[in-house]
């Protein structure tokens, strides 16, 4: 007797659930490696912020991230939106 969950084959099923695992998988890898490529652009400031020197301006965090936001076409709404 074929074993049903749900809609699908038990064999079907399991398929389904193994390339879901592949998914997630491949989801968490790129995450790490973007966020990997973004700290090469714009490392981490130290604890309390970046502390500018004499006579320069504070560069926060919006002006870089407008640079890369601009130059792939999606707008900071957008990047607000998926974190």
């Amino acid at each position: 007797m074929l074993t049903m969950i749900g809609h699908v084959s038990q064999e079907r099923y399991e398929q389904i659930i193994t390339r879901g695992r592949e998914l997630v998988e491949l989801q968490t890898r790129s995450q790490f490696e973007l966020g990997d490529l973004a700290l090469e652009i714009e490392p981490m400031q130290p604890h309390g912020g970046g502390h500018p020197d004499r006579g320069e301006a504070l560069f926060g965090v919006l002006a870089p991230a407008r640079v890369r936001v601009t130059s792939r076409k999606v707008t900071l709404r957008d990047c607000r939106c998926a974190v």
